[in-house]
């Protein structure tokens, strides 16, 4: 099964955010068992990087943690159809859009997230 994991879902595990650390880590278990595919999208690492710098990591910090990160998932393709037809879609933020377009061309199954109000 292809998983899109949402950014919020890998943050409960990198800072530690109670109470969703134990569900959001029992994502990456399966992830790393091979029992699901995650799938992230490529614009997902920017984000990461900027709120892990934010959050008081080091360069080399955030680097290590995206390097172990990536053998643990898969970057869902973006490009500018995927953008187009993002924009289309009737969502606030265009990051969250983007996300959802990329996670349906990649053919995914279902959408990891805690963000109910969008996905």
């Amino acid at each position: 099964m292809r998983v899109f994991c949402d950014l919020n879902v890998i943050l409960d595990v990198l800072l530690d955010r109670k109470p969703f650390i134990q569900f959001s880590y029992k994502i990456l278990e399966l992830a790393q068992s091979g029992e699901i595919e995650l799938v992230i999208s490529a614009i997902f690492i920017d984000t990461l990087a900027y709120i892990l710098k934010r959050n008081w990591k080091t360069a080399k910090e955030v680097r290590d943690i995206i390097s172990k990160l990536l053998f643990l998932v898969d970057i869902a393709f973006v490009d500018k159809k995927v953008i187009l037809d993002a924009l289309k879609f009737n969502f606030k933020d265009v990051e969250d859009a983007i996300q959802c377009s990329s996670a349906f061309y990649d053919n995914c199954d279902l959408v990891l997230t805690r963000n109910k109000k969008i996905f």
